[in-house]
């Protein structure tokens, strides 16, 4: 078995997450190996909805390349309502793009950088070992080959071979998502239903079907709230029960793909031997509308400014990080997925809160997706009560908080 040269960091998984840590590094002048057991690019199960705060982490170049579509509106429709929020903002809510092409342009631009990437080159073993300066280096073995490195970070998707190698505690919950394409051309009925990514509740028990246009195509997916594999003999009939729900031939869908979306994080962000967790490996997804992509980028960068700030100090990057993964993710959670709980196991519950309050609470959720706002706000700060009560004017929100006009807070691409 052949030997490499000792590396910074070796990074498993190509994806958003494993790209932008490595561009990050790069960057900084840190040697950077970045692995994939695809081939790139490849083809990848996701609805390609890239909400703000993601598109913010997103290289100016690759944004300008890949996205196909910028939305400045959302409608979520609960079916036993009967009625349709629409939330509208002066800044792309959700920009679409297809990940064959965005993930490959996120690659590119981290080889650009100066990272070694090679494909095809799935990860089969990672130990910690000892060389003959006693230093303790990572020996990772892929694709027939023996690299050794300082760090690692594992962002190898929601099954993460890596965790499972090194037997670190996870507890993610991992749920079912489908997804497919359809034409234009093939559905004009959609212009009406889907001029902006729509959300439908209500359609399919404890979970939501989703429409994105893109440039040529609509994607058209469904996810259901439970356990992997609790209805993986029905998701398909979920799939097809809204795919006629929205009036479309089942046949007009092509691709056909599924995946697991984990909406609980990983129990610890790192080992500390020298192994990082990011993405879905990490299992940083929004419990509420399996919103992924942002957490990906996001925990990329914390990943690679960690092993920056901690210089050589694998006690500091362990520290570092994980007070980042801390800060930035496990507060959300506790209060993220109690909110999920309600949405798709109370619809009783869900569905009379939407009643009074929909408008309100769907504009919240868009801010908390765009990183302009968090869950731990939308419950603890008590003007949002009152607001909702009607005893708080909205001008006067609005005044206090800048809540709806963000138009000198971002910069339009």
């Amino acid at each position: 078995m052949k030997s490499s040269r000792v590396y910074d960091v070796v990074i498993v998984g190509a994806g958003p997450a494993g790209s932008t840590a490595a561009r990050v590094l790069a960057e900084k002048g840190l040697e950077v190996l970045l692995l994939d057991r695809k081939s790139f690019p490849r083809r990848k199960a996701c609805g390609g909805g890239l909400v703000w705060r993601a598109l913010k982490g997103v290289p100016a170049e690759v944004a300008e390349q890949c996205v196909e579509a910028q939305h400045r509106s959302a409608l979520l429709h609960f079916a036993s309502l009967k009625k349709t929020f629409v939330v509208t903002k002066n800044y792309p809510l959700i920009s679409t793009v297809d990940r064959y092409h965005f993930d490959y342009a996120m690659l590119t631009t981290a080889r650009q950088k100066g990272a070694v990437f090679l494909n095809r080159t799935g990860c089969r073993d990672v130990r910690i070992k000892r060389d003959a300066g006693k230093k303790s280096l990572i020996e990772v073995t892929a694709g027939g080959r023996r690299f050794l490195t300082r760090y690692v970070i594992a962002s190898d998707g929601a099954v993460s071979p890596v965790g499972r190698l090194l037997g670190t505690p996870d507890g993610r919950i991992l749920i079912p998502a489908l997804e497919g394409s359809v034409r234009k051309e093939e559905v004009p009925v959609l212009e009406d239903l889907a001029p902006s990514p729509r959300f439908d509740f209500g359609v399919i028990p404890n979970g939501y079907g989703w429409v994105f246009p893109r440039r040529d195509t609509y994607c058209v997916g469904v996810v259901y709230y439970g356990r992997f594999g609790d209805r993986g003999k029905s998701l398909r009939a979920l799939f097809r029960r809204y795919v006629r729900w929205l009036g479309l031939d089942v046949t007009l869908v092509r691709g056909v793909k599924g995946s697991p979306i984990p909406v609980s994080p990983r129990k610890e962000p790192a080992d500390p031997g020298g192994v990082l967790f990011a993405g879905d490996a990490l299992g940083w997804t929004d419990p509420i509308m399996a919103e992924g992509i942002s957490g990906a980028v996001i925990s990329g960068m914390e990943a690679a400014n960690a092993i920056i700030e901690g210089d050589g100090n694998r006690e500091e990057v362990f520290k570092v990080y994980r007070q980042a993964i801390k800060r930035r993710l496990f507060r959300e959670y506790a209060l993220s997925s109690f909110l999920a709980r309600i949405v798709y196991h109370v619809p009783k519950l869900r569905d009379g809160c939407f009643s009074l309050y929909g408008q309100e609470i769907a504009a919240i959720i868009a801010d908390v997706l765009s990183g302009f706002r968090s869950y731990r706000w939308l419950l603890f700060w008590p003007f949002n009560y009152l607001k909702a009560i009607g005893l708080f004017p909205m001008r006067y929100l609005k005044s206090i908080t800048g809540s709806g006009d963000y138009g000198s807070r971002f910069d339009s691409r």
